[in-house]
């Protein structure tokens, strides 16, 4: 199944810089991904469509640059919420955080500022947005795509 928007049927992030600095458009790019849809369409593996997603719109340089953004909003989150959320275990907390990251800018700016709605989270969360990106780096690496 081909994963397309708008967005990377008209550019292929051609006209984008994207980089670390670029929060604006790192979020509307986790957001394109719509990792809120693809978990509830799949929920078994909805990380392969963020994968599949990222080979075929990204190059090897922006979904790296892509993956450090979401690690680095994922750390924050952990760090926000390592006292709030204690009666899960490491990966789950870790999976909760890159799911709140997944599901874009808004959901993960509440969360900062309530925790109580990561909590109500826990049970929604979905193993592992970040897992995705992993993939793409590698199949990326494979085909030789720079």
């Amino acid at each position: 199944m081909k994963l397309t928007t708008p967005l990377t049927q008209k550019s292929k992030m051609a006209n984008y810089k994207l980089t670390n600095k670029n929060k604006n458009l790192n979020w509307k790019l986790i957001e394109d991904i719509n990792w809120g849809y693809l978990i509830k369409q799949f929920p078994q593996r909805p990380y392969d469509y963020v994968g599949e997603f990222c080979t075929e719109n990204y190059t090897l340089r922006e979904t790296i640059l892509l993956q450090n953004f979401v690690v680095e909003k994922r750390k924050e989150l952990q760090k926000a919420l390592k006292d709030k959320i204690k009666d899960i275990g490491d990966d789950s907390f870790w999976d909760l955080c890159s799911h709140i990251v997944g599901l874009g800018e808004s959901v993960y700016n509440l969360c900062l500022k309530y925790p109580e709605i990561a909590r109500i989270l826990v049970d929604d969360k979905v193993e592992n947005f970040e897992y995705g990106f992993t993939k793409a780096v590698y199949d990326l690496q494979e085909n030789n795509v720079e």
